[in-house]
């Protein structure tokens, strides 16, 4: 179904009693000028669900970071203890943010931002917690432990996007 023009929209409410964005029948009859702010009101409606359907496709995470990275850089005896410890949460494998939402807002839809995670470690380091053990970990160490995961060329790149070139180590910054 398309956008309705105004004119289809102002028949809908006459033939309705409602307008095609209210929830329910109204009280008092909407005059020509309220029925036209209402018609201006679907359309940013509208507009919104649209931008929204964007920002939902898929992206580069979806395509290829379906595995969890971390159990990439453990050791045998450490994987052996995160699945210990993640019990059935280490088989969900979620999207986990680098820099997170909410201190970055305006890197949570870069791709490189987004790694995949089983679900044990990334809450764990989402609450400064150590990925493997669950035991509390700094903030420093936090951010090792994803330098760790990224490796050092999109540590740096990751850093510098997020402007926190004090995050990055001084042999690094030549």
């Amino acid at each position: 179904m398309g956008i309705m023009s105004l004119h289809e929209f102002t028949n809908s409410y006459k033939k309705y009693g409602k307008c095609p964005n209210d929830l329910g029948r109204r009280e008092k009859p909407l005059n020509d000028r309220q029925v036209e702010m209402r018609y201006k009101a679907y359309l940013r409606s509208v507009e919104r669900k649209k931008e929204h359907a964007e920002r939902k496709k898929p992206s580069v995470f979806h395509e290829k970071r379906t595995i969890c990275e971390i159990s990439r850089i453990l050791s045998f005896k450490e994987l052996q203890l995160l699945k210990q410890n993640a019990g059935p949460l280490y088989q969900i494998v979620d999207g986990a943010h680098i820099f997170g939402r909410g201190p970055y807002p305006w890197m949570k839809d870069d791709d490189e931002n987004i790694v995949g995670m089983n679900r044990y470690s990334h809450s764990c380091l989402d609450q400064t917690r150590h990925p493997v053990t669950g035991q509390q970990i700094t903030e420093e160490e936090r951010f090792l432990w994803w330098a760790l995961i990224v490796g050092p060329e999109l540590w740096k790149e990751l850093c510098t996007k997020a402007r926190r070139l004090d995050l990055i180590p001084e042999e690094q910054m030549s």
